[in-house]
């Protein structure tokens, strides 16, 4: 039975069952890895061997073994434990797959090959299944609803490392698999409408184009500071000449009657303004901006305009006549403009996911002015989080007062300057040792990216897709092909 278990072709197994639960399921996840922590200790028993000093001595495991043991010392500091505790197993995973998987036997480029074809098939068959769903199901009021396994988010960075790895490696897949493979991840980004997905993919191409040659260095620094300037000169006459919040070109909150609006609604309806449609959000503000949407008035007679269809999408929360028509990324982008508009009037940004993250960076701003050096500890994180919020931002609304969105940031304040420096260390060194691989320096691209925009290592699919790959790429241990003389 040992023998079983160590056997190489039942590590492979193993690791392509990880690979394969990735995108598909967290409870999945866990099972597959630590099978394979397993088979690794098995292995080891059979080698009458446990090898520890290789991980020990890389600086990629060493520096986020120091962001780890900071976090845990937070037990120490006072506050909620709970949180310091949840914080330490979330990460297990990136600390104990490169010290147990090293036992390992060495993966053979066909082994490697297997592992890549299964991770494809599992991303390919998850976004397939949601494109479907979408199909079925559009328009979808909320379009991220049909990232059916895991978080649309997270979803997007292996979905974009698996169209690189996929197009960048050579004889892994036939060229019509890539092909299929690039049109149901971009239809999965269309329907879902991740600017992580497109923005994450569109950078990695430029990069991996831009490192080729001084020449594409040129091409690419040139045309971003060309588009970026076009942005800036759009978004200044933008900023000119709409300050104000508006539904197809008509002001939203202006000659509105609202005891009207309500007597009429509830006559309409019988259903008071003041509940919540399908989304959340409040039947007053949504009936408001559908109305101004079809140009017509916010009073008794602009309610009875309304057609019973124009009801319905009231109160599935469509604040847009033409929403219903609209893509995933029509959509997207019209909630953008109408959270610049919120933001520039200088409104409650509650509920508007791109401009409340200012609100996030200031309330950590607030705090790590206050404890630059350590952090306040993981177990206080929730309480000064609170008190910044009080102080900088205190109309934001309590129920979207999260942390700040940013990895880098959430370690320095949890457990300060020494863990932001080793987790910016902890990069630099995937990035030093995948140098000779661009599959690794995408992968460390994307995973960097995460980190800026997102918490992602406070999620089991963000960590699970951290442990495998940085473990795939730099702590497995893998068969050198000698070179025929």
């Amino acid at each position: 039975m040992l023998k079983f278990f160590s056997h190489p072709k039942t590590q492979v197994a193993a690791l392509a069952l990880w690979a394969f639960m990735l995108p598909i399921w967290n409870v999945g996840m866990s099972v597959a890895m630590f099978f394979l922590l397993f088979v690794a200790v098995i292995t080891s028993i059979q080698n009458k061997k446990f090898v520890l000093l290789p991980v020990l001595r890389n600086p990629i495991y060493l520096s986020l073994l120091v962001v780890w043991t900071l976090i845990a010392f937070g037990l120490f500091r006072g506050g909620e434990n709970s949180l310091v505790l949840k914080e330490i197993k979330t990460l297990l995973p990136l600390i104990l797959a490169p010290l147990f998987l090293q036992n390992l036997s060495p993966l053979t480029k066909n082994d490697e090959a297997i592992i890549w074809r299964v991770f494809f098939a599992s991303v390919g068959l998850s976004a397939l299944v949601c494109v479907v769903y979408a199909a079925f199901k559009y328009p979808l009021p909320e379009p991220r609803s049909a990232s059916l396994f895991i978080s649309h988010i997270r979803f997007s960075l292996m979905a974009v490392l698996a169209l690189i790895a996929a197009w960048r490696m050579p004889d892994i897949v036939p060229a019509y698999v890539k092909i299929a493979l690039t049109a149901i991840l971009c239809s999965f980004f269309f329907f879902v409408g991740t600017l992580t997905g497109w923005g994450f993919l569109i950078v990695l191409i430029v990069l991996l184009f831009a490192s080729k040659s001084k020449r594409n260095k040129f091409i690419v620094v040139g045309s971003t500071l060309a588009l970026t300037s076009v942005l800036f000169f759009l978004l200044s006459q933008f900023n000119e000449s709409n300050s104000f919040q508006t539904e197809n070109g008509n002001r939203i909150f202006i000659n509105i009657a609202p005891l009207e609006l309500d007597s009429a609604w509830l006559a309409r309806t019988n259903r008071p303004m003041l509940q919540k449609d399908a989304r959340g959000q409040l039947v007053q503000t949504t009936l408001i901006r559908y109305l101004t949407s079809r140009g017509l008035t916010k009073d008794a007679y602009g309610v009875q305009q309304l057609t019973d269809n124009d009801i319905s999408n009231i109160l599935e929360g469509y604040t847009n006549c033409n929403e219903p028509n609209w893509n995933a990324l029509e959509k997207r982008w019209h909630q953008i403009v109408f959270e610049y508009q919120t933001f520039q009037s200088g409104e409650n940004p509650s509920g508007h996911s791109i401009f409340q993250r200012l609100e996030y960076y200031k309330a950590a701003k607030f705090i790590i002015q206050r404890h630059l050096i350590w952090g306040v500890g993981q177990g206080n994180v929730k309480f000064n989080y609170s008190e910044a919020y009080k102080q900088t931002s205190p109309n934001l609304d309590e129920k979207v007062q999260h942390a700040v969105h940013n990895q880098f940031l959430s370690y320095w304040i949890a457990a300060g300057m020494a863990a932001i420096i080793s987790f910016l260390l902890y990069f630099y060194f995937m990035w030093k040792q995948g140098s000779d691989s661009e599959i690794a320096v995408a992968f460390v691209i994307i995973a960097f990216l995460s980190c800026l925009t997102e918490d992602t290592l406070t999620t089991q699919p963000g960590v699970a897709f951290f442990a495998f790959f940085s473990t795939f790429f730099f702590f497995l241990p893998k068969k050198i092909v000698s070179s025929s003389t």
